[in-house]
């Protein structure tokens, strides 16, 4: 009996789905959607375009409270509504649903030129999902470098629930796989927590929301915050007779000091040198390096350096060292093999031989050892011979000067004898031309006067 009731009514409600002229559907939408569209078919009423067509709103019970909120004749209503008429349907637009529209009704309603009216049994509901942006929080944005830091992404409202949550850094995926985060979920909130944080995980950080409906670019995204690691890392050596202290960090150290005995022995900006001797390495030598937010502070634990010095001149090579502590050997090698051991300093003859052999100075003080080549090989030999070469050269030049002097002066006092006894040779002539002239009472001969001559023996006559 109670098996044909259930027939009856199922059949029944079969034959009014069938026999129902006006149909529409229910329709869903996303908060933020452009709009939506409620299809009204009336296309098994008439096939004949309505005489009138309209769509009302009703309430939680069916009950009409709001009549013709869009018709043929006002196709607009307050910007919200509009309607679209097609070939056998009328359809509904709600321009930007809200989640505030979300289960209201609708009901199409068609009038024939005859006069017949035919609803669209049931009404249409409308769903407008939507999700809120989620928010995030965080124990603290700026951090040193080591410390822990928590950040918790509260599960926003949403219809559906959303039920996923992906942290990034970056805009990147975080990398879950490190051992250094950890997240865990709850139905309200998911909580990112990172161990001992380091410069790397400095950047900005932001959760997203999921939910059944708003997946990928339609999920929320929460503000970002921008996490800082606040870090600074000093170094402090000696070798090759310095201490050096170098800083890094971030921000970038903004001044580096070292300290001999609490007061300031050198300073720079990312790095300070000092030079180091036995008195220097006996003091308490420090490092202490500051940026803007932290600072830190290193003791040189072992001041102790080696310097080599491998030498050679005049057929000797001599290796010292010095440093701290003192050396307490230095040895000779050729070609590997140690020739001469000594503890302040050690000498070795060298020749031609040895200089195309591998020598080699090695120094060590207990804590620290330094090996050098030598460099330079100076038999003394190839340097005598340029001296003697250089030194016939001048004697040669000098010699060559001498003699060009000596053959110089002798020509020249030749030609100078020579023209000294011309001239005597002609005051001689000229004297002994003059006595023949004279007579014994010293008056000039005749003749030898021109006119002054010829004139006197005119007038004797």
């Amino acid at each position: 009996m109670h098996f044909l009731v259930g027939v009856v009514i199922l059949l029944g409600l079969i034959y009014e789905a069938h026999c129902q002229l006006v149909t529409s559907s229910n329709q869903t939408a996303k908060e933020g959607d452009a709009e939506v569209v409620i299809t009204c078919d009336y296309s098994q009423f008439t096939s004949t375009t309505p005489d009138a067509i309209q769509w009302d709103e009703l309430n939680d019970v069916g009950v009409t409270f709001k009549p013709g909120i869009v018709n043929d004749n006002n196709k607009i209503e307050n910007g919200c509504f509009k309607l679209l008429i097609g070939h056998a349907n009328a359809s509904l637009v709600m321009l930007k649903p809200l989640r505030s529209d979300s289960q209201r009704r609708f009901q199409c309603q068609i009038t024939t030129r005859s006069g017949e009216i035919e609803l669209s049994k049931p009404p249409s509901i409308l769903t407008v999902y939507y999700l809120n942006q989620p928010l995030l929080n965080a124990t603290a944005n700026t951090v040193y470098e080591g410390q822990s830091v928590t950040f918790t992404c509260s599960k926003p409202d949403g219809d559906p629930v959303p039920d996923n949550t992906i942290w990034y850094k970056d805009g990147q995926t975080v990398n879950t796989n490190n051992t250094r985060y950890e997240i865990a979920n709850s139905s309200t909130e998911s909580v990112l927590n990172i161990k001992s944080a380091t410069e790397e995980d400095g950047g900005r950080y932001t959760c997203k929301a999921e939910s059944d409906q708003f997946k990928g670019e339609d999920a929320k995204t929460s503000v970002g915050i921008q996490l800082n690691i606040y870090r600074i890392t000093v170094t402090f050596t000696s070798e090759d007779g310095s201490a050096t202290c170098t800083a890094e960090g971030h921000p970038k150290p903004s001044s580096v000091l070292i300290l001999k005995d609490r007061e300031v022995a050198e300073k720079g900006d990312n790095t300070a040198t000092l030079v180091t001797k036995d008195k220097i390495c006996e003091s308490n030598l420090t490092c202490y390096a500051e940026n803007k937010y932290v600072n830190a502070t290193k003791t040189l634990e072992n001041c102790t350096d080696i310097a080599v010095n491998f030498t050679s001149k005049d057929g000797i090579a001599t290796c010292t060292a010095e440093g701290h502590p003192k050396p307490s050997s230095i040895l000779i090698l050729l070609d590997g093999e140690v020739v001469k051991k000594r503890e302040n300093a050690a000498t070795i003859e060298i020749d031609d031989e040895i200089c195309q052999s591998s020598l080699t100075c090695y120094a060590e003080n207990g804590h620290l050892n330094k090996t050098k080549a030598l460099e330079v090989c100076d038999t003394g030999g190839s340097g005598s011979s340029y001296t003697t070469v250089l030194i016939i050269i001048v004697v040669i030049v000098v010699f060559v000067l001498i003699t060009a002097w000596f053959l110089f002066l002798l020509v020249y006092k030749k030609k100078l004898g020579s023209c000294s006894g011309t001239t005597r040779s002609d005051e001689a002539a000229g004297t002994s031309l003059e006595s023949h002239n004279d007579d014994p009472e010293g008056k000039p001969l005749i003749g030898t006067s021109g006119g002054n001559a010829k004139e006197t023996v005119s007038n004797e006559r």
